[in-house]
């Protein structure tokens, strides 16, 4: 069983003051926060999130006074130390907006060959909703999205490239 979290490097007294000094700056336009990030990348100033994880072996997940299923508890650091395993960095910002962010399809039911499913009643739900709304929203062939393939050699993504999807993404300049 996992539960990750990410952990910002910067400090909240310090996000308080950058928030209101930004929202003058901005004379209170509702996109600054979009308009900032980008900006920062632009100039190199990367944000940056500590990543870690807490894990608690199968073998002790009874161990607990708490239900370590329930979305409403946080696991105490105390008990679950947070192990950090990485650092996320948004070193740069989506070139085209609408194929690598509007038509992004997450779905809990991929995982990769050998991971089961746990008993959270959560991921149950999501395994179902997910791709119930994926269907929804980009229709049946949802996972041939560019941007929806794995990173690495999946055989869905390489199926995809092999027949018809190895063109690149879709500029949204106008050929006219």
């Amino acid at each position: 069983m996992k539960l990750s979290r990410f952990l910002g490097k910067i400090l909240v007294s310090l996000l308080r003051r950058y928030y209101v000094a930004t929202l003058v700056r901005s004379h209170n336009c509702p996109d600054f926060h979009r308009k900032d990030l980008y900006e920062a990348i632009e100039h190199g100033v990367f944000p940056k999130w500590k990543f870690c994880i807490q894990v608690i072996p199968a073998s002790n997940e009874h161990d607990f006074e708490f239900d370590i299923l329930d979305a409403t508890k946080i696991w105490p650091e105390e008990l679950v130390p947070l192990e950090e395993i990485g650092e996320l960095v948004l070193d740069r910002a989506p070139e085209e907006f609408f194929p690598v962010v509007e038509q992004v399809a997450f779905c809990t039911s991929n995982v990769v060959p050998g991971i089961g499913f746990s008993d959270d009643p959560l991921l149950q739900g999501r395994n179902f909703s997910y791709l119930d709304t994926q269907l929804s929203r980009l229709g049946v062939n949802w996972q041939e999205v560019r941007v929806s393939w794995y990173p690495c050699g999946s055989s869905l993504a390489q199926s995809a490239v092999a027949s018809h999807q190895s063109a690149p993404l879709p500029s949204s300049q106008s050929s006219a």
